[in-house]
């Protein structure tokens, strides 16, 4: 992953040993296929210069992957119902999903 290396051959300890961390994390989710979404490649860019903490990383990652899940939820539920996967039993205070697999 090409998007930290420029801080590993400053050479700077801090900054080096931080991106060296996010190039191994980020690399792990691409290679579980996984879609590495811009603001998180941001987000550690303003980590590794030392802008934010950790502590603000977790929190401002957090908030957004919160934002993003109802709508992700929603729309699994739309496809898995569309394809037969997945029906819902009963109103909306009192019912339950049934799996039809």
């Amino acid at each position: 992953m090409d998007d930290f290396n420029e801080y590993i051959r400053q050479g700077e300890p801090n900054k080096a040993e931080r991106a060296k961390t996010w190039q191994t994390a980020i690399g792990l989710q691409k290679v579980d296929n996984l879609e590495v979404p811009e603001y998180l490649v941001d987000t550690a860019r303003k980590h590794i210069e030392g802008d934010i903490k950790l502590s603000e990383v977790r929190a401002l990652v957090d908030s957004y992957y919160e934002k993003k899940l109802p709508r992700t939820l929603k729309r699994m539920t739309v496809i898995l119902q569309s394809r037969g996967y997945l029906a819902r039993k009963g109103g909306r205070k009192l019912g339950f999903w049934e799996v039809l697999i």
